[in-house]
């Protein structure tokens, strides 16, 4: 069954399979990095991740907020140090 992608922004009018998130030509317009973290989070069940790591991959395609690999913030144990 194919479905409408889930870029409600960028109103992308590709079709995607019921089981996945993003179409083929959105998913491969995400940096590899963050495809591989979004991979990562869903195999692992961690939903929460998955799903915020899914927004900031609407955000970079939509041109709002561009991702990228380097943290924005420093972790908490370098800055409790």
């Amino acid at each position: 069954m194919k479905r409408q992608c889930i870029c409600r922004r960028r109103k992308c009018a590709r079709h995607r399979q019921r089981w996945e998130y993003f179409c083929s030509d959105c998913w491969s317009r995400i940096p590899p990095r963050l495809r591989a973290l979004i991979t990562r989070a869903s195999k692992e069940k961690r939903i929460t991740a998955r799903d915020q790591l899914r927004a900031h991959a609407e955000q970079h395609l939509d041109g709002t907020r561009p991702w990228s690999s380097a943290p924005v913030e420093p972790c908490r144990t370098e800055a409790a140090e």
